[in-house]
């Protein structure tokens, strides 16, 4: 099993993509990337990936445990993860989700909070693999 960042935009338009891949580029933040515009000659809808790693270190450490109330994350990491959602929440006024979760794990629960909340989530080391954050357009 493969860990993941997951991020849905609903709505996501080229322009917000390359606007938060350029913003997160750099120290300070976790990295966010868009896809490819075309595949096979094809046009494809804009979309946002969040790689597992920085630098050579994953987020989640070895103790992490599949079922655990809350993931075990590495602290050093977190305050990128953080500043990426003030990013997100800057530049995405119709909202998003973001979920940290095992690749194919089932969405048990759908928690709405603002940008300022899922941060505080974050900095705690309290996300949850089963559950999606969703900060909704009038909280970003």
């Amino acid at each position: 099993m493969s860990f993941e960042l997951e991020l849905r935009v609903p709505g996501l338009t080229w322009q917000q993509a390359d606007a938060v891949g350029r913003a997160c580029d750099g120290k300070g933040r976790w990295p966010v990337q868009t896809g490819p515009r075309k595949r096979w000659g094809r046009p494809r809808p804009p979309a946002l990936w969040m790689p597992e790693a920085v630098g050579g270190h994953h987020l989640l450490t070895d103790e992490a445990e599949w079922d655990a109330p809350a993931w075990d994350m590495d602290p050093q990491l977190l305050p990128l993860l953080a500043a990426t959602i003030d990013v997100l929440a800057d530049a995405l006024p119709q909202g998003f989700a973001f979920r940290a979760t095992w690749t194919g794990s089932e969405v048990r629960a759908e928690r709405d909070l603002s940008a300022a909340q899922l941060r505080d989530v974050i900095l705690s080391s309290s996300l949850n693999g089963f559950t999606r954050y969703v900060v909704r357009q009038a909280d970003c």
